[in-house]
């Protein structure tokens, strides 16, 4: 923080840290203190760290900090803040949501879409005017990543028709993508052709280098297996 010196600032950042794994179900009043402290004046690490816990442990406090996050100078602050806010069901947050679907960094628009269909579904609200906001904006999208969010974000809102398009995210050339595709298909795996999944899942895995994807890619085949087997 601006008036703490480095060694108080660590401190801190240790602090912060230590939430994240702490075994409780959400923050008292002084740990959401801390966390605001950091949101509004915390540097870099501080920042990244309390947009985090701001998820973590979402509180109606976090929501004007993590808004001011939004127009951070570091992306992945900006990134973090809107993930975090995809927590709430303030309907309110969406129109500050909505600008970022069209900022040139594509985890900002592919974050930007799944928060937008977060809120909507945590808010029980039209899902009806959220798929002809989100519908456009993933026509439009050409990258792949961004594409992934979009097929889960209009998933949730009932608009299944793009899943079978996760097949060829699986062994897609970006590692993120094929995350991001692997997660999706496991969320809505009722939806999809397990025998086709599980073959394009096989295919990745064989060549696949990212311990992170493959260790979804394990669990995901596993259960598919489990699956075909009750």
């Amino acid at each position: 923080m601006r008036e703490l010196g480095k060694k108080a600032a660590d401190r801190e950042y240790e602090y912060l840290l230590a939430l994240e794994d702490a075994d409780i179900v959400k923050l008292d009043q002084a740990n959401i203190d801390r966390v605001l402290q950091a949101l509004r004046d915390g540097d870099f690490d501080l920042r990244w760290q309390a947009t985090r816990l701001a998820g973590f442990y979402y509180n109606a406090q976090f929501e004007q900090p993590l808004l001011r996050c939004l127009r951070d100078r570091r992306m992945i602050i900006r990134v973090e803040a809107c993930d975090s806010l995809a927590n709430s069901d303030n309907m309110d947050l969406c129109r500050y949501i909505r600008p970022l679907m069209l900022h040139c960094h594509p985890l900002e628009r592919g974050y930007a879409l799944l928060s937008y269909s977060d809120i909507v579904c945590n808010a029980n609200a039209s899902q009806e005017q959220a798929r002809r906001i989100l519908r456009p904006r993933f026509a439009a999208e050409r990258n792949a990543l961004v594409r992934v969010f979009g097929i889960e974000a209009l998933a949730q809102l009932g608009v299944k028709e793009h899943l079978p398009l996760l097949y060829d995210y699986i062994g897609d050339t970006s590692h993120h993508a094929r995350n991001a595709a692997v997660i999706c298909a496991n969320r809505f795996l009722a939806d999809l052709d397990a025998d086709r999944l599980l073959a394009a899942l096989r295919a990745q895995r064989a060549k696949e280098e990212y311990l992170f994807v493959t260790e979804k890619m394990d669990a995901l085949i596993a259960q598919i297996c489990n699956l075909h087997k009750a």
